[in-house]
């Protein structure tokens, strides 16, 4: 049998270096502001993700039928494209370096309501070859002051 011995900082070191950091953890989520609870946001009705999702896609909910974005066009962090305008729910980016194409954000936004989230969530825009929020990411959240209802 074959030992091998770590001294107690040198185990501590690998077990550090083989755990991911948190901000790599989280990943794919279903945060956001505490205004994205039903609790806190009476005009919600746990449906916005999914609606947002159609919405940037182009398909019809909600009695709307959105303009499709432009594949080509770049979206900049914190520029709105998407609205539920009821309860403020809206698509942003975060952390990109040069913004993303309209075609890229369609392609990931239906990865938030598949993950589970109802409301309010988060997805790498690498997603599903990475999962690090770090490089950028797509997100629907609460904002206090919303383009409306439908692409922005």
């Amino acid at each position: 049998m074959l030992a091998t011995a770590f001294s107690p900082s040198a185990l501590a070191l690998l077990l550090l270096t083989a755990l991911p950091s948190p901000a790599q953890a989280l990943g794919i989520n279903c945060r956001g502001s505490a205004i994205c609870s039903q609790f806190f946001n009476g005009a919600a009705t746990g449906h916005e993700a999914k609606v947002l999702a159609d919405w940037i896609q182009g398909i019809e909910a909600e009695g709307y039928q959105p303009v499709a974005i432009n594949s080509d066009r770049i979206y900049k962090n914190g520029e709105q494209i998407a609205c539920y305008g009821r309860s403020s729910i809206c698509a942003f980016l975060q952390k990109t370096p040069n913004g993303l194409s309209g075609g890229d954000i369609r392609k990931i936004a239906k990865y938030i309501p598949e993950h589970g989230c109802t409301i309010c969530g988060s997805v790498p825009i690498d997603f599903p070859k990475t999962n690090d929020v770090n490089k950028g990411e797509l997100t629907f959240n609460y904002v206090t002051k919303n383009c409306g209802n439908g692409i922005c």
